[in-house]
């Protein structure tokens, strides 16, 4: 997963502006995945499931722990605008490459490209998690083999925008500052 790969670099690198991107973009995403649990239909606790909650987790927990433990200061007042510049900039890239996937996949006639990126671009599945979804893919705008859902598009950038805003918010109130050393010499 990306957003494991991203902890770790910014971990090792001391990069704060990646490790924002994944407490306020990754966490919050994380935490909208283990509710959905988008994973097989063998059951909760099979095995495809189980690695699915255990990743999304540990996306969740890392970044975190990051701030607890004092590897990267609090959250700073200003910053929710680097999750909005971050988010958008990820959005959009989302957005084209699921659309150009698709449209290979419809123009292919192959699954092999298809992909539901933020559950974006397949409306059956998205019914299937939120009934009143389904009606959020009218209208949509064909180009060729290519397929814009802007109600849906637009409402998914919407609704994790507020939940990365109240990430911000808890992650403001509840880590002040860095923790007393765990180790005195």
């Amino acid at each position: 997963n990306l957003a494991s790969y991203l902890t770790l670099i910014s971990i090792v690198f001391k990069n704060r502006k990646v490790f924002l991107f994944n407490i306020l973009v990754n966490v919050a995403g994380a935490i909208i995945a283990v509710l959905i649990l988008d994973g097989d239909n063998s059951g909760v606790i099979s095995k495809g499931n189980m690695h699915y909650i255990v990743e999304h987790h540990n996306i969740i927990i890392t970044p975190i722990l990051c701030l607890n433990l004092g590897i990267f200061d609090p959250i700073k007042k200003g910053e929710f605008k680097s999750f909005v510049k971050y988010f958008t900039i990820y959005f959009i890239a989302v957005l084209i490459i699921g659309t150009i996937f698709n449209g290979l996949a419809v123009a292919l006639d192959s699954n092999w490209f298809k992909c539901n990126y933020l559950f974006m671009f397949d409306q059956a599945k998205a019914k299937k998690l939120i009934k009143i979804a389904g009606a959020l893919f009218e209208p949509s705008i064909k180009i060729g083999h290519f397929t814009l859902y802007p109600i849906i598009q637009i409402t998914i950038y919407v609704v994790f925008s507020l939940i990365g805003y109240l990430s911000y918010v808890i992650f403001r109130k509840t880590v002040k500052e860095k923790p007393v050393e765990l180790i005195e010499e």
